[in-house]
């Protein structure tokens, strides 16, 4: 899933001028940085939701405070942390050279301005998903009230929600939260490998959809449906056993590159065009190397922080 989510942030699909010299290449870009990963963002909202009730079914007056206290370590630190990290790499930008060849992001007009980036727009835009998770936890004692009262409301009401106003991942975060109130989550847990199938047949709806031109964005039941569709398909997918990472630390690795790549990836995909001049079905390629740098570097970043700056990495990805 943070693979998907960078996918998204390395579209270069608006630097191509003329898509008709390149429909192969426009058609595959936008496949996977449109609509394979849309995913992504729901998948970690719909996570958050289900491990929440999984771990806090009935949430006490208690519980409720030692869960905001971890969460405000966990997310809100580490959210105001990369803000800052983020609005300190523009400002150097700025004051060097450097701004000859790109920009160092926006500029403030005032202090204040700029503690609004860093407190609430974000500053580093990736970021958004957190400001919003960090207030539906806040909002959980109502929410597990809604679904004990009616689960249906409860969901039909994070529909509308997210439909209609800006509070973004509510529909999916509460979704989350149904499933593990309607589903016993051992239960849930030990059958859900078998709706793998949901996975491959979220990509073949994406598939057609780049095909045929098509677009559900006008159409939010159907597009949250097919979303829902492939998250617990890729939830599926997770729950199998997978040697490759038994050993890595991956939450903590996870967490690091969701707001690392969100830095650099402008400038991967800025410095990338400065090299070479990309024409016609080369832009495919463009894509790949700006997919593959922004990957590699903010893996390596990661476990350069976490073996030569262990306790600041450990503050960075909220001690996962």
């Amino acid at each position: 899933m943070i693979l998907a989510v960078i996918l998204i942030h390395c579209n270069i699909l608006f630097f191509i001028d003329n898509k008709a010299d390149a429909p192969i290449s426009v058609a595959i870009i936008e496949l996977f940085s449109v609509y394979l990963p849309a995913v992504g963002v729901p998948f970690f909202f719909f996570i958050s939701g289900y491990l929440l009730q999984t771990k806090h079914p009935s949430i006490t007056l208690h519980s409720f405070y030692k869960l905001i206290v971890k969460r405000c370590k966990t997310i809100l630190l580490p959210y105001l942390l990369w803000n800052t990290i983020a609005i300190l790499f523009w400002i150097f930008i700025n004051i060097t050279p450097l701004n000859r060849y790109t920009g160092g992001g926006p500029e403030f007009d005032s202090f204040l301005g700029m503690l609004y980036y860093m407190y609430w727009r974000p500053a580093l835009i990736p970021l958004w998903f957190l400001r919003n998770l960090m207030g539906f936890i806040i909002l959980v004692p109502l929410l597990q009230k809604i679904l004990k009262y009616s689960p249906i409301l409860f969901v039909v009401s994070g529909f509308f929600i997210e439909t209609y106003t800006s509070l973004g991942g509510i529909f999916y975060f509460v979704s989350g939260m149904a499933l593990a109130h309607w589903w016993q989550p051992a239960r849930f847990e030990k059958n859900i490998s078998r709706l793998s199938v949901l996975a491959i047949l979220y990509c073949l709806i994406k598939i057609f959809m780049v095909v045929s031109s098509g677009d559900i964005g006008d159409y939010p039941l159907i597009e949250d449906s097919v979303n829902i569709m492939g998250l617990v398909g890729f939830m599926a997918l997770c729950s199998k056993p997978m040697p490759l990472f038994r050993h890595l630390d991956i939450s903590g690795a996870v967490f690091f590159v969701y707001a690392f790549h969100g830095i650099i990836s402008p400038y991967v995909i800025k410095g990338l065009l400065l090299v070479y001049d990309w024409q016609g079905e080369l832009w495919m390629v463009d894509y790949i190397a700006s997919f593959v740098i922004t990957t590699c570097v903010s893996f390596g970043a990661y476990y350069f922080f976490s073996r030569y700056c262990p306790r600041l990495c450990a503050i960075m990805t909220g001690n996962r």
